[in-house]
């Protein structure tokens, strides 16, 4: 069975050869068909119908069989019987044309609006409309190529907005990574969540403020609640639907499954906001891949130990045309460094640090702000926090300048074996890691708990004496795990100097340990 549409003036009148014809409910018949020219006409695409007759209060439009001698050229359909089925109203007859849209993704792609009276079709990727009260509209998001999703919105006085899923599922997932929240119970829990306002999303815990920005823009702000956030990133829906309502936030899966849910939220007024620095104190650019690499690679070396707060970040230091960021908590330390021209220095908390890689960041970052805060931007995000005041330690004065053993590894080889040798590790009965070098050969040995490790490490270098040195399990594979590439130059110069791990721009200082004395 083939259904189309057709538009009639009021009371089923519509013009038939040069002059009209009064339809009328059920069958209609003609003698002959031929599109333009003979024969009864509707077409299969509702949207066709708008050519003749618009959408006005008045005109009619109906659900209609052709049936008999059909002649189609693509646009038109003429038919020698035409049975009426159902007139439609603005809700049926978007349905209808949602439909054909669906099941014909080649129609006219060019276009991205159609509208006659209340009636708003919108076709495309990232697309965002508006009406006013009363209106209908249709959206038809072509995320891929011959793949599409659609929601259909009567206007009636409630704020409506339709995301694509990938597009903020992805962002508020980085922003709920970002900025840790707590679950606190009762109306201060709704003032958490995240801020959708202008054309930003934004999380905030007080101490670092994270923006995600998004093509759309937000008519009246509102926050979404965490457990919105987690709603979204579960949806398997392509599009998503929020609709603000009063104290409400509506979430809606726009697609078959239509998971929906009403959340409370708070007022805007109580978001925790951060006040952005002084202007002017620090304006620098780096690259946003770089720093994020720079980052992980020191991070694990940054002291837990709040009785020194300066050393519980990550110290930027840039001078002399280089950029340094430094991590130590007394047992290790991390250092990368790279080319830069301009000159300063900040140290910035260890969970903004964690914060900023859990961003996706890419292209150029800027950085702005004073000696108290400062401001991470790039094109898709922005992060404001509070840094961390007081001195940093002269890490250049520990760090060894010559080794009298001046050793390469064989990073895969050193890692390997440092790994597999932790993995044996009793927790509750840890033992050095003896690392034997001399002329002829490289071994790392541990006595555990019924196990007596041994592995081979591939080297070459300079060894004028062997040398037994012991390493906490877990310190040695902290450095080795930072490195990349393939090898791993090391300087010692006793079984009681730090070890110093160099590695493409990246430095490690290890403190050894007392070997035990073996029976």
């Amino acid at each position: 069975m083939m259904l189309a549409c057709k538009g009639f003036k009021p009371g089923l009148v519509a013009t038939y050869g040069d002059g009209e014809y009064k339809y009328h409910p059920g069958s209609n018949t003609t003698e002959k068909a031929f599109c333009a020219q003979t024969g009864f006409h509707c077409a299969e695409n509702p949207l066709e119908c708008f050519n003749w007759y618009p959408w006005d209060g008045k005109n009619e439009f109906w659900l209609v069989e052709p049936k008999g001698d059909i002649d189609d050229d693509g646009k038109k359909i003429s038919c020698t019987e035409m049975y009426l089925v159902a007139r439609l109203n603005e809700m049926r007859f978007l349905r209808f044309v949602q439909a054909y849209l669906l099941g014909h993704p080649e129609c006219e792609e060019s276009w991205t609006h159609k509208s006659s009276g209340p009636i708003h079709v919108y076709k495309g990727k990232n697309i965002s409309a508006s009406g006013k009260l009363g209106d209908y509209i249709l959206f038809i998001n072509t995320f891929m190529k011959g793949m599409a999703a659609s929601t259909i919105i009567h206007v009636d006085g409630k704020k409506y907005m339709i995301f694509e899923k990938a597009e903020i599922g992805q962002k508020l997932k980085a922003l709920k990574a970002a900025v840790p929240q707590s679950r606190s119970a009762g109306a201060e829990s709704i003032t958490q969540g995240v801020l959708f306002e202008g054309n930003t999303m934004a999380a905030s815990n007080g101490v670092i403020y994270a923006q995600a920005k998004i093509p759309y823009n937000i008519a009246e702000p509102f926050i979404l609640p965490p457990n919105g956030v987690d709603l979204i990133c579960g949806l398997d829906d392509p599009q998503v639907s929020i609709e603000k309502d009063g104290d409400n936030v509506k979430v809606a899966g726009a697609g078959k499954k239509r998971a929906k849910a009403t959340l409370l939220t708070g007022t805007i007024d109580n978001f925790m906001r951060i006040a952005p620095p002084q202007q002017g104190m620090r304006n620098v650019s780096v690259d946003a891949e770089e720093l994020i690499a720079a980052i992980k690679r020191v991070g694990y070396a940054v002291s837990l130990n709040p009785n020194r707060p300066a050393m519980t970040g990550i110290y930027f230091k840039a001078e002399n045309g280089k950029l340094n960021l430094v991590g130590c908590d007394g047992s290790q330390l991390a250092k990368v460094e790279f080319p830069y021209e301009e000159d300063f220095h900040f140290i910035l908390p260890n969970e903004t640090a964690k914060s900023l890689a859990a961003l996706d960041l890419h292209g150029q970052c800027q950085i702005t702000g004073d000696h108290k805060k400062a401001v991470f931007s790039t094109e898709d995000y922005t992060l404001t926090t509070s840094l961390i005041c007081g001195e940093y330690m002269n890490y250049e004065s520990v760090i060894p300048k010559a080794g009298k053993y001046d050793v390469v590894f064989d990073r895969d080889s050193l890692l390997g074996a440092a790994t597999r040798v932790k993995n044996l590790m009793d927790l509750k009965h840890r033992e050095p890691v003896v690392l034997h070098i001399d002329g002829e050969s490289c071994y790392i040995t541990s006595r555990l708990t019924g196990v007596e490790f041994h592995e081979d490490v591939l080297c070459q270098g300079t060894i004028p004496e062997p040398m037994n040195i012991a390493f906490d399990d877990i310190l040695l594979l902290n450095g080795i795990s930072a490195t990349k590439g393939e090898g791993i130059r090391a300087l010692l110069n006793s079984s009681l100097s730090p070890m110093r791990i160099e590695n493409e721009g990246f430095t490690a200082l290890v403190l050894p340990v007392r070997m035990k004395n073996r029976a």
